[in-house]
């Protein structure tokens, strides 16, 4: 078991493109402890400065969400390139029509707080006794931009199976999303047609 200040880290649980994560122990309390992984086809200089931005960036995502509403992991500690999180137990969620519209319901939050989530799916759900929690914040951003927040909202709606697809844009709506998100969600997926032809 390594040790570090006073967390500690102790088995790996998950890896991705961008990190490994441990589960751990902070203050006597049960965490999961998130590490950006190194790049080694980057200047060593420049990714030790990317792997802390990115990591400063998804802690300040996640501290938006909590202000926004949006049900996810506390930060604890933010140690270079690596992140102390609250333990959330529980299983990733299951594709559904209630899962559906809870998550367009969370995604017009993150968006009114113009927070990019990136990676919006259920796989980034746990459900614990009813309640649900959004988790990796990894690929998150902060952006205004109507094509970045059209482009989260397709990723949610690719994520359902087709009968709930129309659904996800109506629920998006009804929960106070911008028509010109959903409108540019029809846009894209337009050109993504056109392109395909040719």
């Amino acid at each position: 078991m390594e040790r570090f200040c006073c967390f500690k880290i102790k088995n790996v649980i998950g890896k991705g493109a961008e990190g490994v994560i441990y589960d751990g122990e902070f203050l006597g309390k049960k965490v999961i402890i998130k590490k950006r992984i190194e790049k080694a086809f980057r200047i060593k200089e420049i990714d030790e400065k990317i792997r802390r931005i990115r990591t400063l960036v998804e802690a300040r995502m996640l501290h938006r969400a909590k202000k926004a509403g949006v049900p996810c992991p506390y930060v604890f500690l933010i140690d270079e390139d690596m992140l102390v999180l609250s333990f959330i137990p529980g299983h990733r969620a299951n594709p559904s029509q209630d899962l559906a519209k809870w998550m367009a319901g969370m995604l017009v939050r993150l968006h009114n707080f113009h927070i990019i989530h990136n990676d919006f799916t259920p796989a980034n759900v746990i459900e614990q006794d009813g309640k649900r929690y959004v988790i990796d914040f990894g690929l998150s951003f902060y952006s205004e931009k109507l094509e970045d927040k059209a482009m989260d909202l397709l990723v949610l709606k690719k994520a359902f199976p087709k009968h709930l697809q129309s659904m996800i844009l109506d629920e998006y709506r009804k929960n106070g999303g911008k028509d010109e998100v959903v409108g540019r969600v029809r846009e894209i997926e337009l050109r993504g047609r056109y392109q395909s032809k040719n």
